[in-house]
């Protein structure tokens, strides 16, 4: 009789073990679950802010007004000659110049 009831009461606390262990799983698959929801949920408004952005950059009239094209900024111009398009060839390597002359002028 007293080893029946040892049995019983080891089965019952590996019992209980059991079910402590399934409380701290489904705790932890739950805060899983509530994390990914969260994650997705800033996936989907990222996507929705590069579509709008996107949408802002490419269509919007207002700022088209100010863009102009590389050959026909002012800048593309010294003393008079434009250098764009370029004579002949492709640019492939450009550095900057660490001293820019003096009679060199950037105005229009």
């Amino acid at each position: 009789m007293q080893a029946a009831k040892l049995v019983q009461d080891n089965f019952e606390f590996r019992g209980q073990i059991l079910k402590t262990r399934q409380t701290i799983l489904l705790g932890k698959l739950l805060e899983m679950l509530l994390l990914f929801s969260e994650i997705h949920e800033s996936v989907q408004r990222c996507k929705r802010e590069a579509a709008d952005l996107q949408h802002k950059r490419y269509a919007d009239d207002q700022f088209s007004q100010f863009t102009v094209k590389l050959r026909n900024h002012p800048l593309m111009c010294y003393q008079g000659h434009r250098n764009w398009p370029p004579p002949r060839g492709t640019l492939k390597h450009a550095i900057r110049n660490k001293h820019i002359p003096q009679q060199m002028c950037f105005g229009s």
